[in-house]
């Protein structure tokens, strides 16, 4: 099961409008798609290292520290 939950169809196009709800949906799709392909859990230091590299990633671990 994915931590990265979207609303329907229905609530974006209640929302936003019939064809810009469509495309906000479509967008928050590819989203959740990139999200659960994600071999590690967000935020922790081997995602950064995966996310940016050795080097960029073990900076921007320290500074969200």
């Amino acid at each position: 099961m994915s931590n990265y939950n979207i609303k329907t169809l229905e609530y974006y196009i209640e929302k936003h409008g019939d064809t810009k709800g469509r495309g906000v949906y479509a967008a928050e799709l590819k989203k959740k798609e990139k999200y659960d392909a994600q071999p590690f859990k967000r935020l922790t230091k081997d995602w950064f290292l995966w996310r940016y590299g050795a080097e960029e990633g073990q900076i921007r671990f320290e500074s969200h520290v």
